[in-house]
């Protein structure tokens, strides 16, 4: 298993994530990407977007919102490359990134249905930071950044 490679998200990124959405589980959990998306993760000062890599082959994308001392994520993984590993890899790795170094803790918000995105947070070295769902009826993970 090779080390998966980070790429700020462009347009190639971006055409091919798109394609991922004609997926229904990815279309339920997530909004389809859109330009005015696009525009806001490239072009935002701390927000960052980046597609992960194995070899040549997508694997997933994450996107980060710097938020104080903590980065919000929303994250995919390629359809065709789930149940894998490649998500909790992928999470894992993004911790280790220059700009999610200087972050105290990373935070996700997951739909109480979408098992599979708690399943891999919790193997991400995530936890749930409260039993009760949030104000928009979501889960809250979270998990330290950590050095080195």
């Amino acid at each position: 298993m090779t080390l998966l490679r980070f790429q700020s998200f462009d347009q190639t990124a971006f055409e091919t994530v798109t394609t991922w959405f004609e997926d229904d589980m990815l279309r339920d959990a997530l909004s389809l990407p859109t330009r005015q998306w696009f525009d806001y993760v490239t072009t935002t000062p701390q927000v960052w977007a980046w597609m992960a890599y194995e070899e040549d082959a997508p694997i997933g994308f994450v996107q980060l919102d710097e938020s104080g001392d903590e980065g919000h994520i929303a994250f995919a993984v390629n359809p065709v490359l789930r149940q894998a590993g490649n998500g909790t890899r992928m999470l894992n790795a993004v911790a280790r990134l220059p700009e999610v170094s200087k972050l105290s803790r990373l935070v996700a918000y997951v739909e109480p249905w979408n098992v599979a995105s708690q399943r891999c947070l919790l193997k991400a070295g995530f936890t749930r930071r409260s039993e009760s769902l949030d104000e928009d009826g979501m889960m809250v993970f979270e998990r330290a950044v950590s050095v080195g």
